[in-house]
C-alpha cells in the first residue's frame, strides 16, 4: 500500500509541475514593474508612471535621470527583443541555441556589427557617452528586477541575461539600421554570387520578424481648423512585439516631451513638443558594387563562436575597408569582385542627429552616419522642413509629403484630394481604396475588351466569372473584396511577365492601348493581338495559382482570407530556433499569429501586398502630431492572451496618448539614488 501511495504522490507531483509549466508559459506570469530602485547613478528621484494606453510618463531633474528612466522602461517592458537585438548584432545566438545560428552569427560578424560599435564608442567623447551610460544604468537596472526574470521569453531560454554595457546600445542601433537598408540585388549579376550572403541575411530578418521598414511614410498639412498637423506611418516587418515604446518626458525647467521611443535606444523616432512636431523614417541605403580588390593581400582573420554546450568553431573573416565581399577573391582571376557598400560598414553612431532632432536644432544639425536621416519636421506656426533628401511630393500646395517608397506618389495623391475628409486629421484612416487600383485595373480590363475586335473569344466560363469580379470591384482592398484578390494576383503575373515594377503597369497598359493606325503593318497587328492574348493567359495564369492554393470557389477567394497576415515573435517562430526542448514549450504560446487582410500599401490604409514581392510589413505604428499641442493619436496592433490561452491580435482603434493631470497612473515605480532619497 505505501509503494502505491508513493507511486500516486509521484505521478501527483510530476502531473502539477507540468500543468505549472504549461500554464506559466501560456497564460504568463505578473510581471508588475517594482514600487522602487536604488539606482546610485542618479542625480536624483525619477518617477516613473506607467498608464493604461502604454504611455509611460518618465519625470527626472536632468536629462540623464531621465534617459535612465528611459532605458529603465524598455528594460521592464520590452526586455525579450532589446536582448534579442542585442544578441544578434553581437553575432552570438549561437551561444543560446546552438551550432544551427552559426551562419546567422558569422553573417552579424561579416557586417561588423559588434566590432564597428565598440569601434564608436571608444572613440566618443565623454559628452556623447554620457547619455549612453545613463540609458545602460536605467537599462541594467531593469534586468535586475523580479519582473524581468518572470518575463516568460528569458524563463525559456533558461540562461542567465548578461549585464547591459553601455556600447551595447550603439550595437543594437547598427543592427537596426542594417535590417532598415535592404539592398537590391542587380539583374546584371548571377544570383550564385549572392546566394550565400542574402540567405544569410533572409535569416536573420526571420529569427528577428523585424524590417524593412521602406514602405514607412510621413506627411504634413494643416488641419481643417488651420492647425499643423504631421503624419507617420512607421512600417516594421512581422514582428508581434512592439519596437516602438510611447513615452513622455519632464523635467522642472523644460517643456514636456511627448514620442515614440526606440526600443533599445535613446532615441525618439516620431514626437512633439510646444515647438515643433517631427518624425524620421528608418532607411538606410546600401547597395552591390565591384571594387578592386589586391587579390593577393587581403587580410583574412578568425572569429571564435561559442555554442550552448560550449563546443566551439572558427569563422574565418575577410578584412576590406567599408565593405563586405560577397565571392572570393581568387588570386588567379581579375582583380575586381562584387561587394557590399553600406554607410554603417564603417564607425559613427546617429546619437547627436537624434538629439538634435528632438530638440528643433534642424538647421546645420548633427547629420545622420548610419540612417539616410530622411524626414519632417513641423513647426507650430506651420513651417515644414524636410530633412534628409527623400523622395518629396507636394501635391495641391497644401501637403508635403517624404518616403522612400515607390508608391509614395500614390498615397499624396489621395491626401491631397481629401481636404474635405476629416478621416485625414482625425485618427482614423482607415481607407482601403487604392489610387493605383482604380488607375490600372480599367486599362487592363479595356485592353482584354479590344480582343473581340481581333477574333470572338471562346466559352470560358471562368474567365467570364473573373472577368466580372474585376468589373465589380471598387477598387477597395476591404477583407471581403474578392476582386482585390483577383486583380493583384493578375498584376503580379503581368508584371514578372514584363518584368516591370508592379506599380508601372497602369502607364504600360496605356502605351498598348494606344490605337493602331488603319494602315498600320500585318507584323504590327499581330504582335498587338499577341500581346493582348498574352495579358488574358497572365489573368488565367493568375486564377489557376489561386485554385491550386485555396480551391476552385472564387468565394473563398476574400482578400482577408488569401492574404492574411502573419505576425510572428521573434526566434521562437524561426525552424532554426527549434530544438526540441525549444519546440515543446514555444508551440504553447509562440505560434505565428494570422490575421485577416486588409489595405494595400498603395492604399491610406497601408499594410503588407503580395503587389510587393517579397514584402513582409503588415507591421505599422502610426502616429498623429501637433505641434504645441500635450497630445498626440497612434494606432498599432496589440496581442493579448486570453484566459484559454489563445492569442487574439487586436487592431486596437487610434488612441489619444495626452499628459492628462486628472489621468491617474495604474502604477508608479520610483528610482532613487539611495533608499533614503525622498
Amino acid at each position: 500500500m505505501s509503494r502505491f501511495l508513493q507511486l500516486l504522490a509521484l505521478i501527483l507531483l510530476l502531473t502539477t509541475g507540468a500543468v505549472v509549466t504549461i500554464g506559466y508559459f501560456a497564460y504568463g506570469p505578473q510581471d508588475v514593474p517594482p514600487d522602487e530602485v536604488v539606482l546610485p547613478e542618479l542625480a536624483g528621484t525619477v518617477r516613473v508612471d506607467w498608464h493604461r494606453e502604454r504611455l509611460v510618463v518618465i519625470e527626472g531633474a536632468t536629462a540623464a535621470d531621465r534617459l535612465t528612466g528611459l532605458g529603465f522602461v524598455h528594460g521592464v517592458r520590452h526586455v525579450w527583443p532589446v536582448v534579442l537585438w542585442r544578441q544578434a548584432a553581437l553575432g552570438r545566438l549561437s551561444e543560446w541555441l546552438g551550432p544551427d545560428l552559426r551562419l546567422v552569427d558569422a553573417h552579424a560578424r561579416r557586417l561588423g556589427l559588434a566590432d564597428r560599435a565598440m569601434a564608436t564608442y571608444e572613440a566618443l567623447p565623454e559628452a556623447d557617452r554620457a547619455p549612453l551610460h545613463a540609458y545602460a544604468a536605467g537599462f541594467q537596472a531593469a534586468l535586475e528586477t523580479r519582473a524581468v526574470g518572470l518575463n516568460p521569453n528569458v524563463a525559456l531560454l533558461d540562461l542567465p541575461l548578461e549585464p547591459w554595457e553601455p556600447w551595447h546600445t550603439l550595437a543594437v542601433e547598427r543592427l537596426l539600421a542594417w535590417m532598415a537598408a535592404s539592398p537590391p540585388q542587380p539583374d546584371t549579376v548571377s544570383v550564385a554570387t549572392f546566394e550565400a550572403f542574402v540567405s544569410a541575411n533572409e535569416a536573420l530578418e526571420t529569427l528577428l520578424a523585424l524590417g524593412p521598414f521602406r514602405d514607412s511614410i510621413a506627411w504634413a498639412r494643416p488641419d481643417e481648423d488651420g492647425t499643423p498637423l504631421l503624419y507617420a506611418r512607421h512600417t516594421g516587418g512581422q514582428t508581434a512585439h512592439p519596437w516602438l515604446q510611447e513615452v513622455a518626458l519632464r523635467g522642472p525647467d523644460t517643456p514636456p516631451t511627448l514620442a515614440a521611443s526606440l526600443l533599445g535606444t535613446p532615441f525618439l523616432v516620431s514626437g512633439t513638443q510646444p515647438t515643433h512636431a517631427w518624425t524620421a523614417l528608418l532607411t538606410s541605403r546600401a547597395y552591390y558594387e565591384e571594387i578592386a580588390v589586391d587579390s593577393g593581400g587581403v587580410p583574412l582573420r578568425r572569429e571564435r563562436l561559442t555554442f550552448r554546450d560550449g563546443s566551439e568553431t572558427l569563422v574565418p573573416l575577410v578584412e576590406v575597408p567599408d565593405a563586405v565581399l560577397l565571392e572570393p577573391v581568387n588570386p588567379l582571376a581579375p582583380d575586381t569582385v562584387w561587394a557590399l557598400r553600406w554607410r554603417g560598414l564603417r564607425p559613427g553612431t546617429d546619437l547627436r542627429a537624434w538629439a538634435a532632432l528632438a530638440a528643433g536644432a534642424t538647421a546645420g544639425g548633427a547629420p545622420f552616419n548610419l540612417l539616410d536621416g530622411h524626414g519632417l519636421v513641423v513647426e507650430a506656426q506651420g513651417a515644414r522642413q524636410v530633412q534628409g533628401r527623400p523622395q518629396t511630393l507636394r501635391p495641391g500646395g497644401e501637403v508635403t509629403l517624404v518616403s522612400v517608397s515607390p508608391w509614395a506618389p500614390l498615397v499624396a495623391e489621395q491626401v491631397a484630394t481629401a481636404a474635405d475628409r476629416p478621416s485625414l486629421a482625425m485618427p482614423d484612416p482607415a481607407d482601403t481604396y487604392s489610387p493605383w487600383a482604380a488607375r490600372t485595373a480599367p486599362r487592363l480590363l479595356a485592353l482584354l475588351d479590344t480582343l473581340a475586335t481581333f477574333a470572338t473569344p471562346p466559352a470560358d466560363p471562368l474567365r467570364d466569372e473573373l472577368l466580372t469580379y474585376l468589373r465589380n470591384w471598387n477598387h477597395r482592398y476591404d477583407p471581403a473584396s474578392i476582386g482585390a484578390t483577383v486583380f493583384d494576383a493578375w498584376a503580379i503575373e503581368h508584371a514578372q511577365r514584363l518584368r516591370l515594377p508592379v506599380h508601372t503597369l497602369a502607364d504600360e497598359a496605356t502605351r498598348l492601348g494606344l490605337p493602331l493606325d488603319a494602315e498600320a503593318p500585318d507584323s504590327l497587328v499581330a504582335a498587338r493581338q499577341a500581346a493582348l492574348h498574352a495579358l488574358e493567359a497572365d489573368l488565367l495564369r493568375a486564377a489557376a495559382a489561386l485554385t491550386q492554393q485555396h480551391g476552385s470557389d472564387l468565394r473563398q477567394w476574400r482578400w482577408e482570407r488569401v492574404h492574411a497576415t502573419s505576425y510572428r515573435f521573434p526566434l521562437w517562430t524561426s525552424p532554426l530556433a527549434r530544438t526540441e526542448a525549444v519546440s515543446r514549450l514555444a508551440k504553447a504560446r509562440y505560434e505565428a499569429v494570422q490575421v485577416p487582410g486588409r489595405g494595400h500599401v498603395s492604399a491610406l490604409y497601408g499594410s503588407s501586398t503580395p503587389a510587393r514581392t517579397g514584402s513582409t510589413t503588415p507591421v505599422t505604428w502610426e502616429t498623429w502630431l501637433r505641434p504645441g499641442q500635450p497630445a498626440f493619436w497612434v494606432r498599432t496592433r496589440a496581442f493579448t492572451h486570453t484566459a484559454d490561452a489563445d492569442l487574439l491580435a487586436l487592431e486596437a482603434p487610434a488612441r489619444r496618448i495626452a499628459l492628462d493631470p486628472a489621468r491617474r497612473a495604474i502604477r508608479t515605480t520610483w528610482l532613487r539614488p539611495r533608499a533614503d532619497t525622498p
